[in-house]
């Protein structure tokens, strides 16, 4: 069976969703034939991408979130969707990119990580192909998801998301923490998070610093902020920062790093505890190293918000406003997540993913 990857770049998670999966599929069975990845000026791929994914990949402009500039200023929404609409030109030289590449390669079978203008090729094209779309916002529309109080109008915004991404698609993978029941009413089936091998193999220790990851380098500020008030608690800070060095010693006891997937991987199987800005797969590698979790939202990003509420439900750590080191510190001791509970739900569901993305017929 030939597979095609779209998936969204933006980030690294969806990324490395794509390379989790692309080792769980049988070469003998599956092939995946090529890879197409939605991207900006602004994003870069991990590191070794392209060679581990051992496949043909080919970029296409895609929508993206916009950042204020300001120190914790977070998502601009008014202007992500000025600059998009300003955009859409463009993007139809992305539909049309995909639909070639389509018709070139003939895949058996599209697997969608979250790409935005995968709903929209299937709007216009209308392929005979089956698209499976694969992504943790799909869980925000399971009836038992638990979202922040109030904001009703980004839960709504967020789930008309879910249903462009996901337009045309013969099936809906939800990624989870934790179990979850599947809605097959509602064509939405749970899943568990997709971690490359090389994370699961290893070696887990713990250290007596704290790991922090920034998706946007505005909230460094709030980690100086915090280590002034505690100079004597090591901490190791990754992000893109503005400084080319590799690593920047703000003090003995803080250094920022620029971001290294393998570094920042090794670091985390033997740090204290990890701070993070919520992101998906971060928490589900650090649930994997039985890590604590403190995760603070970026401001105004509403997903990464309801990812902060379900961690916390599913035992990762504790949800937080700001970077206050101190709310994962005291929560610490009373980290008792099943590391067992979650290494199943992480092993046992191999076969149902497999049958979920490729058991499909097309239109």
């Amino acid at each position: 069976m030939k597979v095609l990857f779209i998936v969204q770049g933006e980030g690294r998670g969806h990324l490395f969703q794509a390379l989790a999966l692309k080792q769980m599929m049988d070469t003998g069975t599956y092939i995946l034939v090529g890879v197409l990845v939605g991207t900006t000026k602004d994003r870069s791929f991990p590191e070794g991408f392209i060679n581990d994914i051992k496949a043909p990949v080919t970029t296409f402009l895609s929508p993206a979130l916009k950042y204020n500039t300001g120190a914790g200023k977070g998502v601009n929404m008014k202007q992500t969707l000025f600059l998009n609409l300003k955009q859409i030109p463009a993007f139809a030289k992305s539909l049309q990119t995909i639909h070639q590449t389509v018709n070139r390669l003939k895949p058996d079978v599209i697997i969608n990580f979250y790409e935005l203008l995968t709903g929209f090729y299937c709007f216009c094209y209308r392929p005979v192909i089956p698209v499976v779309s694969i992504g943790h916002q799909y869980l925000m529309n399971h009836p038992e998801f638990v979202f922040p109080e109030k904001q009703t109008f980004q839960k709504q915004l967020l789930r008309l998301n879910n249903r462009m991404t996901a337009f045309g698609s013969v099936r809906r993978l939800a990624l989870s923490f934790r179990y979850m029941p599947d809605c097959p009413d509602r064509n939405l089936y749970v899943i568990p998070p997709l971690i490359r091998e090389e994370v699961r193999a290893m070696e887990v220790s713990h250290g007596n610093y704290i790991l922090v990851y920034l998706t946007h380098p505005s909230l460094q500020q709030q980690i100086i902020d915090w280590h002034v008030g505690n100079p004597d608690i090591m901490i190791h800070c990754f992000g893109s920062f503005s400084q080319e060095k590799p690593l920047i010693y703000y003090s003995d006891f803080l250094v920022f790093h620029q971001i290294d997937s393998t570094r920042y991987l090794q670091m985390m199987a033997s740090c204290r505890a990890l701070a993070t800005t919520a992101g998906f797969e971060s928490v589900s590698e650090a649930m994997l190293f039985n890590k604590p979790v403190l995760m603070v939202p970026v401001p105004g990003h509403y997903e990464q918000a309801c990812n902060a509420i379900d961690g916390q439900v599913a035992g990762a750590g504790v949800a937080g406003k700001t970077f206050d080191l101190s709310l994962l510190i005291n929560y610490i001791p009373r980290h008792s997540a099943s590391h067992d509970v979650y290494e199943r739900w992480l092993t046992t569901e191999r076969r149902k993913i497999l049958t979920l993305l490729f058991n499909v017929k097309g239109k």
